[in-house]
């Protein structure tokens, strides 16, 4: 449904065209319904009748429609701007999880369903003091990594999304009341973030492990996180186009955040590895301009899904079972080969960290000091130039 037919408006009023009952289908399937944005068209001409009949902008459109119109809604003329498919994901996976949440545990939020039901809407029927104990729960649930409350960092996420989709409500006059300034705010402190450091010695058993296993697959694959401080969303959007030879050296051009497009060093040595990874899983190794296939294929030769890569580098690494591993508070993960990669030039003392912001693409510097906080301040703490004297 691209386009609808409005020949009878009255019709389209009282037509739901996202139900409300999705919010309580599985959130996989409702995420997958609502990722299209087909409707969109549908939506403005709900809007669009509303504001000629003087009505509330949101007048005609259902809980679902709205969750629906603000997670598509296009803010700027650049389409580069605006929500990302992933991002969209994120934002329905949050939102509809929220609902759901309320709707499961209504007496624990004392949601009263009689003004649910009088409004025929969750959301319009919810009261200040419904999200004052959400906000209490969400800090004390333990849903987070192995059963416990979730992490400052989690919350901050959180928080940051149903506060924005609230205060756009409230703002839209689809709800009354501003909810949005009753959910506490999450800071991430720098203690609150998770320790993703990995030193080079560290990098190096892991690689070591699958060296002496032979698993070219899993090795190319990590080889290339740690060498390159690439995201791994972008390793498995490259292409074979994509690699190509400069200045006597081996490049990919990747595409990052806001379609930002950069160059990450490739070296020889990768790029054996890479040709080889190509050739056990049967493909040619040659690099050919306009060639659109992946540059790394999953075994069943199509393009890797990168959550589901995610999950298995970091499985690859807590299969590894090396001894620092018991240590760490948290999992080293994909993401964490990127903090490896810059803790890893401030060892090798290549680190300037204008050069390393735009190696990792990085929009501000700031975040590029994030990562080298908590090894800079082990690195600089006055007791490694003595203490091991003392005995």
């Amino acid at each position: 449904m691209d386009k609808l037919d409005i020949t009878n408006m009255n019709d389209l009023t009282n037509q739901n065209l996202i139900h409300n009952n999705l919010i309580q289908n599985n959130i996989h399937d409702a995420i997958n319904i609502l990722i299209d944005n087909k409707y969109t068209y549908a939506m403005n001409i709900k809007i669009e009748l509303a504001e000629k009949e003087g009505r509330k902008k949101y007048e005609y459109l259902s809980d679902m429609e709205v969750i629906y119109y603000y997670v598509h809604f296009e803010r700027d003329m650049d389409e580069k701007k605006n929500r990302k498919r992933d991002t969209k994901q994120i934002y329905l996976k949050e939102l509809l999880t929220f609902c759901q949440t309320l709707i499961k545990d209504a007496d624990v939020f004392d949601i009263r369903g009689e003004e649910v039901e009088k409004k025929g809407s969750l959301l319009q029927g919810l009261a200040p003091w419904n999200i004052r104990r959400y906000n209490d729960w969400l800090k004390t649930a333990k849903l987070g990594r192995g059963g416990k409350p979730y992490s400052v960092a989690t919350l901050a996420k959180k928080v940051t999304i149903i506060r924005s989709f609230l205060k756009h409500l409230y703002t839209m006059s689809y709800i009354e009341a501003p909810l949005h300034e009753e959910l506490q705010k999450a800071n991430v402190r720098s203690e609150d973030r998770p320790n993703r450091d990995l030193s080079y010695g560290e990098v190096m058993q892991i690689l070591e492990y699958y060296r002496q296993k032979r698993d070219i697959f899993s090795y190319t694959i990590l080889l290339a996180l740690a060498s390159t401080g690439a995201r791994i969303q972008e390793l498995c959007q490259a292409r074979v186009k994509d690699l190509f030879y400069a200045e006597g050296k081996y490049w990919l051009r990747v595409t990052g955040k806001r379609d930002k497009q950069r160059d990450l060093f490739i070296s020889d040595y990768l790029f054996q590895c890479i040709c080889e990874f190509r050739k056990r899983r049967g493909y040619e190794t040659d690099i050919k301009t306009g060639d659109i296939m992946p540059l790394l294929l999953n075994r069943n030769g199509k393009i890797y899904n990168f959550r589901i890569l995610s999950n298995q580098v970091t499985e690859m690494v807590a299969k590894t079972g090396l001894e620092f591993l018991k240590y760490r508070e948290n999992p080293v993960t994909a993401h964490t080969f990127r903090h490896a990669f810059a803790i890893m030039s401030v060892e090798e003392g290549n680190a300037d960290l204008y050069h390393l912001m735009h190696t990792l693409g990085h929009e501000s510097i700031k975040t590029s000091q994030i990562y080298l906080e908590k090894y800079m301040k082990r690195k600089n703490n006055v007791g490694v130039g003595f203490a091991d004297k003392l005995k």
